[in-house]
């Protein structure tokens, strides 16, 4: 990633990060997509994840979060 990609990127993130944090999860599609559109590496994808669960967001499969009121 070249230097002018980490701004848009750390913007990115932040917005993804703001977003998690007020649901408390995010769908393994939601982070997929943000991990092809910000062209992460995979030590940034781990980083991610990492990230996501110290911040106790959990990564839930789509159908799990559209049924978790069942």
């Amino acid at each position: 990633m070249a230097d002018g990609d980490t701004e848009l990127t750390a913007e990115v993130l932040q917005g993804v990060l703001e977003q998690a944090r007020r649901r408390g999860s995010l769908a393994v599609d939601e982070v997929s997509a943000i991990v092809q559109d910000a062209d992460l590496s995979p030590e940034e994808t781990e980083f991610l994840y990492s990230l996501l669960n110290d911040m106790g967001v959990e990564v839930v499969e789509a159908e799990e979060e559209e049924f978790s009121d069942y």
